[in-house]
């Protein structure tokens, strides 16, 4: 039996990623963050209040991706 999600994200540390696999987490962020972008662009497309709503959304994204590569480079 497989167990619960909340087990498998204990066993692996991230419900994404397995822990110490950098490549694929900086890859994951990088994906996100280019999936937010067009989201952010076609939604502007349909309705520019939508595309305003999701613009803090992109800009925490991104503030967290930097943080995550200063403290990778710190440590």
């Amino acid at each position: 039996m497989p167990g619960t999600r909340l087990q498998r994200q204990a066993r692996t540390g991230s419900g994404f990623t397995p822990s110490g696999s950098r490549p694929q987490v900086r890859r994951l962020i990088c994906l996100l963050l280019a999936a937010l972008g067009a989201t952010v662009l076609l939604a502007a497309r349909v309705d520019r209040r939508a595309s305003r709503l999701l613009a803090p959304y992109l800009l925490w994204a991104g503030y967290a991706a930097a943080l995550n590569l200063a403290l990778w480079l710190t440590n």
